[in-house]
């Protein structure tokens, strides 16, 4: 895992809500609880939006070196991850 990983989980049951995560190469875990998934996905995509501001030559790069991978995440919808 090279980049910033932003992935939607579904619950696991009834009861429990959905998970915006960012997993990082440094093993690092951010995630933020939503009573629906869009809710979950647009924090995602929040999340991609900032990043690709903060970085636009890297990311624009990034891209066109690397297919795009479909996890169930805002950010790589966007193209922001390999």
């Amino acid at each position: 895992m090279s980049t910033i990983r932003l992935i939607v989980y579904d619950p696991p049951e009834d009861g429990y809500p959905f998970l915006a995560a960012a997993l990082s190469p440094t093993r690092a875990v951010s995630a933020v609880a939503y009573d629906t998934r869009q809710e979950a996905e647009a924090h995602n995509a929040a999340l991609a939006t900032e990043a690709a501001r903060a970085k636009p030559s890297e990311n624009a790069s990034r891209a066109r070196r690397s297919p795009l991978v479909r996890d169930r995440s805002a950010g790589e919808a966007a193209g922001l991850l390999p």
